[in-house]
């Protein structure tokens, strides 16, 4: 407004306050402009220097308050990306976690169903096996009662055999003699007629193996199939003569014959080799 007198009033009292500093370029322009309209241009000079200066500093300051908070928005920008990659790598483990947590639970469940499927398999075998054995039992039970059975009607025929000879010695009269001796040697006798039923019950407490022998050796005749049938029953040697009627050399050449038909060497002993051949 070209009154310089007035500017310097107020650019003291502009000056004078110190709390204000952001006028201080416009201050030092304003006392420039006093001083060259004083005439006093080394002053106006100084003022615009610092004016200039001030402006500089200033710039500086705001280049500086611009750096920092490019900078600070650069580590920010940098700690939020560091969080976002923390946070997808605790997102990743998470998942890693439970992808592992479903794959031990599949395969506790998969152990756990083997173990009942092996529980649930031996229950079956042990009762399969139980089931099996209890049938051996009372198969053997049977077979034992069917061979008792047996080894008393030939021990009660052998001793009727010991009791006839006995008589034999002591009877007296001829015709009584006679009579009595076809009774009891019908009774104590095994005839040919019953033959077949003996092999027949022996057979079936040695599970057929008489008849599985007969039908790999067909050379075997009925006697030597008796015969078999009571060393399968363990009658004595001299039990057998008495029951077949038989001498005791005859008896032997029986064995013989029978052991050359089962293709027997003479050294092998034919009762142990019938009774693990029927087992």
């Amino acid at each position: 407004l070209n009154k310089p007198d007035s500017a310097q009033y107020y650019l003291k009292i502009s000056l004078a306050d110190t709390s204000k500093t952001t006028n201080r370029i416009t201050n030092y322009q304003v006392g420039a402009l006093i001083a060259k309209n004083a005439g006093e241009y080394q002053k106006a000079y100084y003022l615009i220097e610092k004016a200039y200066v001030k402006r500089d500093s200033v710039y500086q300051k705001n280049i500086s308050d611009q750096l920092y908070r490019i900078d600070k928005q650069y580590d920010l920008s940098e700690r939020e990306k560091d969080n976002l990659e923390l946070t997808i790598a605790n997102q990743r483990k998470i998942i890693w976690i439970s992808v592992l947590g479903v794959v031990v639970l599949l395969m506790a469940l998969i152990i756990l169903q083997i173990l009942n499927w092996y529980r649930k398999n031996k229950f079956e075998q042990d009762k399969k096996l139980q089931a099996v054995e209890f049938e051996n039992e009372a198969s053997k039970r049977k077979n034992d009662q069917k061979r008792e059975i047996i080894r008393l009607t030939l021990n009660n025929k052998i001793e009727n055999t010991l009791r006839l000879n006995r008589l034999k010695k002591g009877m007296l009269q001829r015709d009584t003699k006679d009579a009595f001796l076809n009774e009891i040697t019908f009774q104590s006798i095994l005839t040919e007629n019953v033959w077949k039923d003996y092999i027949d019950n022996v057979n079936k407490l040695v599970d057929n193996g008489i008849t599985l022998l007969k039908e790999e050796y067909s050379d075997l005749s009925q006697l030597d199939q008796m015969v078999i049938a009571l060393i399968c029953l363990n009658v004595k040697l001299q039990d057998s003569c008495s029951l077949l009627s038989m001498e005791k050399q005859t008896m032997y050449k029986r064995r013989k014959t029978i052991k050359k038909r089962l293709d027997l060497d003479a050294e092998t002993d034919l009762e142990e080799w019938l009774q693990e051949r029927m087992k």
